[in-house]
């Protein structure tokens, strides 16, 4: 008796002792990213051609992505919340599972004179906060200079890559109207998405050709 009584009131106070996290399980918190998420439509693809176009509200134009509020950009790095001061153009286009630990997140984001680029920004899921992100489009004409990214997304056996085709154009008419020629110059580089960054390989024309000239020509 005087045994199971010891015992009895060894253990309450060792259970009064622990500290309270070992006794009662810890609510959940609340994923700051999932009202974020829930703007993004989600997408599966094997390929997926990515560019800015001409009239970025088009219904039409499948990059038009959703209006993002200014609590869902605080999400985003800190160089983005900084354009909150003069700028909110951030719209939620796509996401995918990137891998099994990070989704994509496909964003319009506000450029030079309008909400023109698209960028990839990279979540991680475990970690909950956005890595890294790496610009797939953008489109942008100043005078007789144009310039015009695109990219193809690709699924491959460990997860994804991309391809993108940078194009320079000048327009020599500016300088001279009689001079309807053209300038233009293109460059092209692969990019692999790790854990904590993007690696990007510069490929000549002839190698990009050879390897994802299909794209090029769609």
């Amino acid at each position: 008796m005087y045994k199971l009584l010891y015992c009895s009131i060894l253990l309450f106070f060792t259970a009064c002792n622990e500290p309270a996290g070992k006794r009662l399980a810890k609510p959940l918190k609340t994923d700051k990213y999932a009202h974020l998420l829930k703007k993004y439509e989600d997408a599966t693809f094997d390929t997926l051609k990515v560019y800015s176009g001409d009239d970025l509200g088009s219904e039409s134009y499948p990059f038009r992505g959703r209006l993002l509020d200014r609590d869902d950009i605080r999400l985003f790095p800190s160089e983005f919340v900084q354009q909150l001061e003069y700028d909110s153009g951030f719209f939620a286009c796509y996401k995918f599972h990137l891998d099994s630990s990070r989704y994509g997140l496909i964003t319009r984001t506000p450029s030079e004179y309008e909400p023109s680029s698209i960028k990839l920004f990279v979540l991680d899921k475990k970690k909950g906060v956005i890595t890294y992100y790496y610009e797939l489009a953008e489109s942008i004409g100043d005078a007789g200079d144009v310039s015009n990214r695109t990219s193809w997304l690709f699924r491959q056996p460990n997860g994804f890559g991309c391809f993108t085709w940078d194009e320079e154009l000048h327009y020599n008419s500016v300088e001279n109207e009689n001079d309807t020629s053209i300038q233009r110059w293109d460059y092209f580089r692969l990019a692999s998405f790790n854990k904590r960054s993007v690696d990007t390989f510069h490929l000549d024309e002839g190698k990009a050709k050879r390897q994802f000239g299909h794209f090029l020509t769609r």
